[in-house]
């Protein structure tokens, strides 16, 4: 007996087993494919690094920025005087 396309098999994974053409991979190996692929977790990784290194240099330059202008303001207070 021959299974037609899109009918239920006997496994509980049925939808996952499906090509979606001719084929193609199924779902299921999609899915597993895309979970052993590393390259993008790499990627990724040296994103949020680089995120984090730039939120951390906002908050340092911003605490520079602030004493850097009471510097200046002190300055232009003295200059006034």
């Amino acid at each position: 007996m021959q299974r037609r396309l899109g009918a239920p098999d006997s496994g509980a994974n049925w939808p996952y087993n499906l090509p979606i053409r001719k084929g193609d991979l199924t779902v299921k190996q999609f899915l597993q494919q895309l979970r052993a692929d590393q390259e993008g977790a790499t990627a990724i990784e040296y994103a949020l690094i680089a995120a984090l290194i730039a939120v951390g240099l906002l908050v340092v330059l911003g605490d520079v920025g602030t004493a850097i202008q009471a510097v200046f303001q002190s300055i232009a207070d003295a200059l006034s005087a």
